[in-house]
């Protein structure tokens, strides 16, 4: 397994340019092969960033323009009828009518478009045959 570290600053996104084109490569992809991947979220103060405070798990599967997320206790499902969402420790759910080349609540769109706000990051990249893991570390007080 091949790990690269890539600091980035404002003045040298290379790396964020990297994540981002591994994930339009993704994005192209799961057009014709459906997808998942998983997510962490970890939360630290910043005064004490090596001490978790708290974190959030989840999965997105993605065939095509359908795809189904969870995040904690929030779930996303969209297909070409319905955009929905369920939070279920709220036990609250909405329904809402997709919309032709909606992007809002594409996974990988708002990753990309997350991505391309950060600055002053750093992105750990690793590879083994069939996955690269991407970790990227946002600096305190927000990108």
């Amino acid at each position: 397994m091949a790990i690269c570290y890539c600091p980035v600053c404002a003045q040298d996104t290379a790396a964020i340019a990297k994540v981002m084109q591994l994930v339009r490569q993704v994005q192209d992809r799961i057009i014709t092969v459906p997808t998942s991947y998983y997510i962490l979220y970890t939360y630290a103060n910043e005064h004490t960033p090596a001490i978790l405070l708290d974190s959030m798990r989840g999965t997105v599967e993605i065939d095509g323009t359908n795809y189904h997320s969870i995040l904690d206790s929030t779930e996303t499902i969209h297909n070409s009828k319905y955009n929905i969402v369920l939070f279920k420790e709220d036990k609250v759910m909405y329904l809402a009518s997709s919309t032709p080349g909606e992007v809002s609540t594409n996974p990988m769109q708002q990753m990309l478009a997350f991505l391309d706000s950060a600055h002053n990051s750093t992105c750990l990249f690793s590879r083994n045959k069939s996955q690269v893991k991407v970790f990227i570390n946002f600096p305190s007080g927000g990108t």
